[in-house]
């Protein structure tokens, strides 16, 4: 098992974080790390070895471990819990996560004493311990991380508030002729859109750099569309050539505009400002509360339940 604190930024680390704001952590943070067998065993104090460069001879290795923590930016330091044979990946520099990872030569004679933070298991962790730079070898455990853990609990909260307003039937996208046409689904864009939306002005939702023409290009309406793994890659990849405007669901209309694929117009999207009613056929129902999505998970079950034993 290998653990990186960090990850390579994309063009949507660009975008304002209320659109692809995504929960790294479980929601009960704390019980999964006194629940989970493989956090269980690793909070108990146990022998550590730095497993780095092992075709290398010992004198060289030490002084690579030692380089390793002191060029934090550059370089990641491996260990290995031995009785588990758990390998962590660990990155000593509190600018990588914006918490106090720290590593110590001072505070006792011929050992490391170190910390470092990251996210295992959907669980906000602290590595630390300390290693002998002769052997390269100590001991070391995992404990959770009270402070880092109440703030990504703090961003799951507003991520719930935020995007609590959209209820999918995940069973209808399966069911769909669509999904039946495997020349269209690789390269879909399915939603429902809209091409005559004037460009807005003011507001949160205001476009202060949109030129191309005096209204939006078509696009499928933000509160809820389907995109093929394909599309993602060709976005990802030519991320550098895309210009960036506010609203992510009008980039998306715009980085696709050219391309040569199956646009999908489906009203079971009900995804506009303004709700069209309430439809059985809906695969996509926007501005939901928590007690309204309930409600269709209830009724969508009860009606799975009559069909079935009809």
């Amino acid at each position: 098992m290998s653990m990186l604190p960090f990850e390579t930024p994309t063009i949507f680390e660009q975008l304002p974080k209320y659109f692809f704001s995504v929960p790294k952590v479980v929601s009960n943070q704390k019980e999964k790390f006194e629940s989970d067998e493989l956090l269980k065993r690793l909070s108990r104090e146990s022998e550590i070895r730095f497993v780095g460069y092992k075709d290398r001879d010992i004198v060289e290795r030490r002084v690579r471990f030692i380089n390793g923590l002191k060029e934090a930016t550059t370089e990641i330091v491996c260990i290995v819990f031995t009785p588990t044979g758990t390998n962590l990946q660990l990155v000593f520099n509190s600018c990588a996560n914006g918490f106090s990872d720290y590593f110590d030569f001072e505070k006792e004679r011929g050992k490391v004493h170190f910390k470092s933070s990251f996210i295992m298991n959907g669980v906000c962790v602290n590595c630390k311990g300390w290693i002998d730079l002769e052997k390269l070898e100590g001991i070391g455990c995992l404990e959770y991380d009270q402070e880092r853990g109440a703030i990504e609990d703090a961003l799951v909260k507003e991520n719930i508030e935020r995007f609590d307003t959209l209820f999918a039937k995940a069973n209808g996208y399966s069911n769909t002729n669509l999904m039946n046409r495997p020349s269209d689904h690789r390269t879909l864009y399915w939603g429902y859109f809209d091409g005559d939306a004037p460009v807005k002005r003011q507001g949160k939702w205001t476009e202060d750099n949109w030129f191309l023409c005096d209204k939006y290009l078509p696009y499928a309406l933000g509160g809820g569309y389907v995109i093929s793994s394909s599309l993602v890659k060709y976005i990802v990849t030519n991320s550098h050539l895309l210009s960036l405007y506010h609203n992510e669901d009008v980039n998306m209309g715009v980085w696709l505009a050219s391309l040569n694929i199956t646009r999908q117009h489906d009203p079971r999207f009900d995804t506009e400002y303004k709700s069209r009613g309430c439809s059985n056929n809906f695969l996509v129902s926007h501005r939901q509360n928590i007690n309204d999505m309930r409600e269709k998970y209830d009724n969508q079950n009860n009606l799975v339940s009559f069909v079935n034993h009809k």
